[in-house]
């Protein structure tokens, strides 16, 4: 269950083999698989929430309050997640991000659907640390004035992300026992620091990490399961941050990857406005063998190139965006195997 910011109920069921999801008049089924807790916030800042569930087989779904799935949902995420997802202004954009946990891994995706730059993070590459059920929560753990991605891992870590992926300073910290549940960001002892706290499943004592960091507002923005203490599960517009304006199509945002592609890559821009967007493909000798055209929207946009058809080769991939008079192209080399 989650309350939209109207006070209304947000509900997931299950029955004859679906979970469903259901909101004032319309249900939503989604077959053999079972829905986590559904979340809430206006994820792509146009003033209206949106609701975003993730399922145990590794879905995730965005839909408008009127039961629409929003463009470029759902997504596969991974073969199996352990808990719900959050929301929080991860990279200081003025957009939420929805995060979440799974097995050995941390995802991030923004509202286009389009995981964001350095996502999913591997927690270990020499051993699987095991499905994460520790709900994540965030706080701004390295005083850098944007919020980390905080968990607890089966093996009794403590662990914090930054929004690039690189793990905080410091992390992870060891508990001494294996952590199911979400951590709480709070100022326990009122020194204007900044404290974490985890139960253990096992006894149910709580262990309290005091950090020499601040307790500001944005530590507020979902810093316990459920958001607030109430579990309302819902991003507050009180704390929508402003959308911040930068560089049209930045040339460092336009990227393919993988890089060398195979069978398929995926080519990556951003914009700070929506704009009409064209994609060509070049190859050496300068022939023009491939063209697309979409709407690009404000945030990193994903576009996915099926290479089968290409040769083997190098390729100069030409992004160009215009909205208006403004316009910018962007040119980088592709390079495809088998």
């Amino acid at each position: 269950m989650a309350i939209t910011g109207e006070a209304e109920i947000v509900l997931t069921s299950y029955g004859n083999d679906s979970s469903f999801v259901s909101y004032d008049d319309w249900e939503y089924a989604v077959a053999a698989d079972s829905l986590f807790n559904p979340v809430i916030g206006d994820i792509d800042h146009d003033g209206s929430e949106e609701i975003v569930a993730a399922t145990l087989g590794g879905y995730l779904y965005v839909w408008n309050l009127n039961g629409e799935m929003k463009s470029g949902w759902p997504r596969e995420v991974a073969q199996i997640l352990g808990c719900p997802p959050i929301l929080g202004d991860i990279d200081g954009d003025g957009f939420l991000e929805i995060v979440l946990v799974g097995e050995n891994q941390i995802y991030a995706y923004n509202y286009t659907g389009s995981l964001v730059s350095n996502f999913p993070v591997r927690l270990s590459r020499s051993t699987n640390m095991g499905l994460i059920v520790s709900t994540p929560v965030l706080g701004d753990l390295d005083g850098d004035g944007l919020v980390d991605i905080i968990f607890g891992g089966p093996q009794g870590n403590l662990y914090a992300y930054r929004y690039d992926g690189n793990p905080v300073n410091g992390f992870p910290l060891p508990s001494g026992f294996p952590i199911y549940d979400s951590p709480t960001v709070v100022d326990l002892d009122n020194d204007g620091d900044l404290e974490v706290c985890v139960r253990s499943y096992a006894d149910g004592f709580i262990t309290f990490w005091d950090l020499a960091v601040a307790f500001t507002e944005e530590d507020l923005s979902w810093s316990t399961f459920g958001q607030n203490p109430q579990n309302s599960f819902l991003f507050p517009d009180s704390l929508l941050s402003p959308i911040v304006v930068g560089q049209f199509l930045p040339t460092s945002s336009v990227y393919n990857y993988p890089n060398p592609a195979g069978e398929e890559t995926k080519i990556r821009y951003y914009l700070n406005q929506p704009a009409e967007v064209n994609i060509k493909i070049f190859d050496l000798t300068g022939e023009l063998v491939f063209e697309h055209a979409e709407q690009g929207q404000v945030s990193d946009n994903d576009y996915l190139l099926d290479c089968s058809k290409f040769a083997p080769g190098v390729y100069l991939c030409r992004v160009g965006a215009q909205s208006g008079s403004l316009k910018e192209h962007t040119i980088f080399k592709m390079a495809i195997v088998r």
